[in-house]
Parts: C-alpha cells; structure tokens; sequence
C-alpha cells in the first residue's frame, strides 16, 4: 500500500513514517518544511506542500491509497483541525482517495454519560484544552455529517508520550470518548502501531475509536 503521511515531521507522523516501512508501505511524506526532516528511506518520498492548497496537496497526494493524519496544533488556541481537513478532504477527491486515517484527542465532546478522568472533564478540557477539543470536534463532525464518501478512521488517543513502541494490546472503544480502565497516556508509537492496523481491516470504518494501553 502507498500511504500519504501528513504531520511527518511531529513525532507521532515520524511514528508512523518510520513503522510503515517496516511493515513494507511504500510511502509519500508530506511537510511544510522539509528541512526538519532527516529520515531517509528508499520507500519514502517527501513532497513539501502547505497543507492549506488543495491544489498542492491533491498533486502530493496523486497515487497514493490512503491519507495518514498526524496532523496537530503547537497551540491550544487553534482552528488547525477543522479548517485542515475540508482542505484535506478536497484534496483527496480531486486525487480519487476514500481513505483516510486521523487523530484527535479522548473526550472531544461533552457526553454525561461518557466522561473520561476527572482531570481531563473538570480541569483540562474547561481551560486549557477548551478550544483544542473543540476544534477537533469540529473535525470530527465535518467528517461525519459532510463527507458520506469518505472513508474515515478517528482516532482519539489519550495523552501522547514520546516512548518506545511496546507490545502491549490496544484497548478500543468504538463510538467512545474514553476507555474506562485505561491508562491515561499512551507512547505516540503504538497510536502509531493501531493506526496502521487500522488499513488492514474494514472493522473501524467510518468509525470513530478511542484507545488506550
């Protein structure tokens, strides 16, 4: 499978630049700056493109089958994640791709009845989180109600560490904001890991899934 990796130069997109191959992908990097990255491979191609030109990205995306999102703010204060994707989206038709795969975040909405740690629902997400979570609810949103032939995987981690991979099994919940029970962080290496296996199977599709450790 030729995949297009979008957020390649973060550490979760390097996850999964770098896992792909191992697992034979064939893959298409694509980043604003292409000087910050280093990672050299025969199956990688790195395309410098703005994220936010639908021409630009659907010309990087051309050939491949399915788009990766790392995609992620610096900054709480973002739009990042619901402007980012009607463009993505645009792109990947104009480039005749169904697939994509992405991430945002555990408790992105607000569900009396799915509350995630009380850190995150009472500290976190009223304050510091407050317009992160809601912009990526935005993007789940259009993903749901505006694109019926897009073939979409959310993926809505825990809190991301910068550790290596384990072999530990990924705990799911389809249609859930949390996983009750799980660990409350999760190394960007095995999101990585899950969100691979994700292609592999029809059994998240159009599906939106939190996960955990």
């Amino acid at each position: 499978m030729k995949l297009a990796v979008l957020g390649a130069t973060g550490n979760t997109g390097l996850c999964l630049v770098r896992q792909a191959v191992e697992a034979g992908h064939d893959v298409v990097a694509v980043m604003r700056n292409i000087a910050k990255f280093t990672f050299q491979h025969e199956k990688v191609q790195v395309k410098e493109c703005d994220i936010f030109s639908e021409d630009l990205l659907s010309d990087a995306l051309k050939g491949c089958d399915a788009v990766v999102s790392s995609l992620g703010a610096r900054t709480y204060k973002t739009n990042l994640y619901s402007e980012s994707i009607k463009v993505v989206t645009a792109a990947m038709k104009k480039a005749e791709i169904s697939r994509i795969n992405a991430v945002t975040s555990w408790c992105t909405t607000d569900n009396p009845n799915d509350r995630g740690p009380f850190i995150l629902e009472w500290i976190l997400k009223p304050t510091i989180l407050k317009r992160a979570l809601a912009d990526m609810a935005l993007m789940e949103d259009y993903l749901r109600d505006s694109c019926p032939d897009i073939n979409y995987t959310i993926v809505r981690p825990s809190e991301l560490q910068d550790k290596s991979i384990s072999d530990k099994p990924i705990k799911v919940e389809v249609e859930r904001l949390h996983v009750p029970g799980g660990s409350r962080c999760i190394a960007r290496a095995d999101l990585a890991r899950f969100m691979l296996t994700c292609l592999g199977t029809t059994e998240y599709d159009r599906k939106m899934v939190a996960v955990a450790v």
